[in-house]
């Protein structure tokens, strides 16, 4: 079983120190081996904010969100649901860290890109 795998499991368990230790290492494993924009660097990421954000770290999700949308936008594009939710995210850790402007001005970007697709998208 892959380090990413057991992290899941430890995630769903609710297990968010354990799962936070390894999705870290499966993270910096990932950046040396592929660099910062490939698709498992992507996820790596993705997994340990989502970790960090249950486990209200707000500050430390936000550095990984801002470093994932950003480098979504170039791999996939600005109107990619992954990256609209990403951007989500990021404003859902302004919200809790009381930057509501912040939040605002991400959620109407959201709003914006989902209807430059012509659609709203259930997972934002």
């Amino acid at each position: 079983m892959s380090m990413g795998n057991l992290a899941m499991i430890y995630w769903k368990l609710g297990r968010w120190q354990e799962a936070e230790k390894l999705q870290a290492e499966d993270m910096e494993i990932s950046l040396r081996l592929f660099g910062s924009e490939h698709p498992d660097t992507l996820s790596a990421i993705a997994n340990l904010a989502s970790t960090y954000m249950k486990q209200e770290k707000w500050s430390a999700a936000e550095e990984l969100l801002v470093q994932l949308s950003e480098a979504r936008e170039r791999v996939i594009g600005p109107n990619h649901p992954s990256t609209v939710l990403c951007m989500s995210n990021l404003a859902l850790t302004y919200r809790n860290q009381g930057r509501r402007l912040d939040e605002d001005k991400l959620d109407i970007a959201c709003v914006i890109r989902c209807a430059e697709q012509g659609e709203l998208h259930v997972e934002v």
